[in-house]
Order: structure tokens, then C-alpha cells, then sequence
């Protein structure tokens, strides 16, 4: 259910708003997200420190989405 959430927002920041990508983070230790991350079809570009609002560093996956990618991998049956 959440991965057809994040698609739709996804597709609104491409296809409305016409990002060319996004980039999203998430904690090491959320692995859902991870997991919703990998389904929507980010890639991993690297691991950073983060400092959050509450002043501890966690460890920050980042990733990134290309609308050009998005989209191959999202055409309709009959147009591949």
C-alpha cells in the first residue's frame, strides 16, 4: 500500500511538476523504508552522517530516482 503512495507522489513530481530526479534518505536502521525505497525503484548513491533536530548522528542512506528511469520502467503494456 505504501509504495503505490509514494508512486503516485512520484509520478505527480515528475510528470506535473517535471523533476528530472529525486533524492531521498532514510536511517540504516529503518528497513521499511528501505524496502519502500527499493520498490519504488531508487538507487543507492551513498551512506552520510546526518545530525537530527534532537542532536544525535545517525547514519543516512541516500538514493536517487531519475524520471527518465521512472518512466522506462513505467510505460503501458503496449508502448514497450
Amino acid at each position: 500500500m505504501i509504495p503505490e503512495a509514494v508512486k503516485a507522489v512520484i509520478r505527480y513530481l515528475f510528470y506535473t511538476v517535471k523533476l528530472d530526479f529525486i533524492l531521498v534518505g532514510h536511517f540504516d536502521w529503518n528497513k521499511q523504508s528501505a524496502r519502500v525505497i527499493e520498490k519504488c525503484g531508487f538507487k543507492y548513491i551513498k551512506n552520510r552522517p546526518f545530525e537530527t533536530m534532537y542532536g544525535t548522528v545517525e547514519d543516512s542512506v541516500e538514493s536517487i530516482l531519475y524520471r527518465f528511469d521512472f518512466v522506462q520502467r513505467n510505460l503501458p503494456e503496449n508502448d514497450t
